[in-house]
């Protein structure tokens, strides 16, 4: 999570884009859209 980045509130609807994966642990990184870093 980048440092400058807040949390949503919990219940909050976000959308992101997945940048990545490891499919041996069904780990997930999603980056949040409209996030300085995520390209969209």
């Amino acid at each position: 999570m980048p440092a400058d980045y807040e949390l949503p509130e919990i219940g909050a609807v976000v959308e992101g884009k997945v940048i990545g994966h490891a499919a041996y642990n069904h780990q997930v990184r999603i980056g949040m859209l409209g996030h300085k870093d995520v390209p969209e």
